[in-house]
């Protein structure tokens, strides 16, 4: 996750850069807006907090990725969470919480995305949420994606 300030500004560096930048979306929570450089089996989501008063709070065993990025950009830019892949996010968040870095539901969302051509497609994803006090600048995360074939799209892995 690279939050920044300026979504537009930071997909034009990307796309300066030589990368395909794709998406704009409204994170389900809402306050957020990101746009996605997918590369070969990885991406980076550059996020933007658009509309903070809609960003929900963290709750007891929630957390709340808004508010998270939202207070990093308050302090600076950059890489604020590492999202790793998964087969099994509730699994994961079970590992988490047995580890002492966990104790988050996970956190489930779909939205609708468009592919090259411009035709809808579903996308869904679980993410587990871990805390470390010892690094509180940034979280960690695994992402279970339940469509892959929506997202994973050679397409948009091309340079411009």
């Amino acid at each position: 996750m690279h939050a920044v300030r300026n979504l537009d500004a930071a997909a034009e560096f990307y796309g300066r850069a030589g990368f395909y930048r794709w998406g704009c979306a409204t994170a389900i929570r809402g306050g957020t807006h990101n746009r996605v450089v997918q590369l070969k089996n990885c991406y980076v989501e550059l996020l933007e907090v658009a509309e903070p008063e809609k960003i929900a709070p963290h709750g007891p065993h929630s957390f709340s990725f808004g508010a998270f990025n939202r207070d990093f950009l308050a302090a600076q830019q950059g890489f604020s969470v590492l999202i790793l892949n998964s087969s099994n996010a509730a699994e994961d968040a079970r590992s988490f919480e047995a580890a002492g870095i966990g104790g988050f539901e996970v956190f489930d969302f779909a939205r609708e995305g468009k592919n090259p051509d411009g035709t809808a497609v579903k996308l869904a994803f679980s993410l587990a949420f871990a805390a470390d006090e010892a690094s509180p600048d940034v979280r960690f995360a695994v992402c279970q994606h339940h469509f892959p074939e929506n997202f994973w799209n050679p397409a948009f892995s091309d340079p411009r």
